[in-house]
């Protein structure tokens, strides 16, 4: 399948996740077609469903991108991100406390 290249749009909308779907290509059969050795991101962009073909094997499967996974995991992620800078200063004072108990122990 043959996608023209789109990087910047893709990089802004991190490859259609931020785009509501009504703005997806309207795919003929509900899905596009890409090879399963060698497709890239690109063919990705802006489609709901990809059929993943093997044509030496005339076998493929299909793969549906999941917004709401993908937004639970950014929570997740954000979460972390912030209880990791809450408890930073005193993950540090431990860190260092404990450095010291090592270099008295050495001596």
């Amino acid at each position: 399948m043959k996608e023209k290249k789109q990087l910047p749009k893709q990089v802004l909308t991190f490859n259609g996740y931020f785009i509501p779907k009504r703005f997806y290509h309207k795919d003929k059969d509900g899905f596009a077609i890409v090879p399963l050795a060698g497709c890239k991101f690109v063919n990705f962009y802006k489609h709901q469903k990809i059929l993943h073909y093997d044509p030496a094997r005339n076998k493929g499967f299909v793969t549906e991108i999941k917004k709401r996974m993908f937004w639970k995991y950014c929570f997740l992620l954000l979460g972390k991100s912030v209880k990791f800078l809450v408890k930073y200063p005193s993950v540090r004072r431990g860190y260092r406390e404990h450095l010291k108990e090592l270099a008295e122990f050495e001596k």
